[in-house]
């Protein structure tokens, strides 16, 4: 991982580049609208992004039953990124493990799982 400080641009491309991986190679579509995953598939996909935070430069794709949701977290985070550079919100600092995961996880559970469809919906992940 770099050691210089990130720019919210940056780790948008990052995520926004994670999702055409996950979407064109993976023959991934979003989740349909209005649904949530199950206690199992969310475990599930803490333990992948978990994973993911160790090899973001080469990621395998996620496993078939998981795919769907990991689209939804990585342009989620991208939107949120997006967002955050277009206010020209202060660097968060070294793209390291730990910050890999706060996004994919814990933000993802603190906000973005009730508004994933939102943050989609507004993000240009598709189109980095």
């Amino acid at each position: 991982m770099s050691s210089r400080p990130s720019e919210w641009s940056e780790i948008a491309k990052l995520f926004g580049m994670l999702s055409l991986i996950f979407r064109d190679e993976g023959r991934t579509e979003l989740p349909p609208f209005n649904t949530m995953p199950s206690p199992a598939v969310e475990a599930e996909c803490d333990a992948w992004c978990q994973q993911l935070a160790w090899n973001l430069t080469d990621p395998p794709l996620p496993p078939p039953n998981i795919r769907s949701w990991m689209l939804a977290r990585v342009i989620s985070v991208s939107g949120l990124a997006q967002q955050l550079a277009a206010q020209h919100d202060t660097s968060p600092g070294p793209l390291s493990r730990q910050f890999i995961e706060n996004l994919l996880i814990r933000e993802w559970h603190g906000a973005m799982r009730d508004r994933w469809r939102l943050i989609a919906d507004d993000s240009q992940a598709f189109s980095v």
